[in-house]
């Protein structure tokens, strides 16, 4: 019977970094097997998402803004919100954005209170979102 055999680490690679690496692919993993359906298109943030893009597709908008304008993607998806009126999913959906705007832009303490908020909601998705913005942060250090 064949043995599996594991590669050797690469020069200069510690395990921390390695499990982080791995926390990292395993929590996007889980965020693209649990997130909404999003439809193709794409209206690009030159300044808001197109109105007629999904709900999913105006919050990847909105993240990939995130990365060049952290404060300018944060105000976005706090205009979508609609404090209370929208559906547990996208409630989530929103939590879990916001803190992967701040987990990308370096901001530890601001993103941990959005895993907080994620982990208090006791759901499945919550939890793999929560996840996700840890493992961002871990790959941050």
């Amino acid at each position: 019977m064949l043995q599996p055999t594991l590669a050797p680490a690469a020069p200069g690679a510690t395990p921390g970094r390695s499990r982080a690496r791995r926390a990292l692919v395993l929590a996007a993993a889980l965020w693209v097997a649990l997130a909404l359906p999003a439809q193709a298109g794409d209206g690009g943030p030159q300044g808001a998402p197109a109105p007629a893009l999904t709900f999913q597709s105006r919050i990847d908008s909105w993240l990939r803004l995130g990365y060049d304008r952290p404060d300018d993607a944060l105000a976005g998806l706090q205009a979508m919100d609609p404090g209370g009126a929208a559906t547990p999913v996208e409630r989530i959906a929103l939590l879990q954005a916001r803190g992967m705007v701040l987990a990308q832009s370096g901001r530890a303490a601001d993103a941990q209170q959005w895993i907080d908020a994620l982990a208090a909601l006791h759901e499945s998705r919550a939890d793999a979102g929560a996840m996700l913005i840890r493992a961002m942060l871990a790959s941050m250090q």
